[in-house]
């Protein structure tokens, strides 16, 4: 197993990871039409227009599959999946200290992620602490909440 930076070749790969986690982990905890949402920002198209937008994504590869994903932006994690089969095995830490190395190695002193109600747990074990509550609205107009949280170095 392997962490690297991502390639705008692993969009796809890195596209049907993040659909699959989000349909799978969100399932109960968002409407339908608000995971539909996110699946369209994790879109093909989307991901390689963040790669070129400064969202730098680093991958988990095992094997030669990704099975991990987190996308950074300065000093915000904008993206954060490891596939359902490879959960609570310890490969979201390992991602996570890379991804922290990397923004102490950029001069970020703060890290923050607007987390996923399913995924606070996991923050929070990593050392993120809550801020707050945050109401967003997708474009069908369905409400949704993520918990906005951070790390100082």
């Amino acid at each position: 197993m392997k962490i690297r930076k991502a390639k705008e070749s692993d969009a796809g790969e890195i596209s049907k990871l993040i659909t699959e986690v989000v349909s799978n982990n969100f399932s109960g905890v968002y409407s339908d039409n608000v995971i539909k949402y996110f699946c369209e920002q994790n879109s093909v198209k989307n991901i390689l227009k963040k790669m070129r937008q400064n969202v730098k994504y680093f991958v988990v590869e095992n094997k030669g599959e990704i099975i991990g994903v987190a996308g950074i932006k300065k000093n915000r994690i904008v993206s954060f999946h490891i596939d359902v089969k490879h959960q609570k095995q310890g490969i979201g830490k390992q991602l996570m200290f890379y991804i922290e190395n990397y923004a102490k190695d950029n001069f970020v002193k703060k890290l923050k992620v607007y987390s996923s109600l399913p995924a606070v747990k996991f923050y929070q074990r990593c050392g993120f602490k809550v801020v707050k509550k945050v109401l967003h609205c997708a474009p069908n107009s369905d409400k949704y909440i993520t918990v906005l949280m951070e790390k100082n170095f």
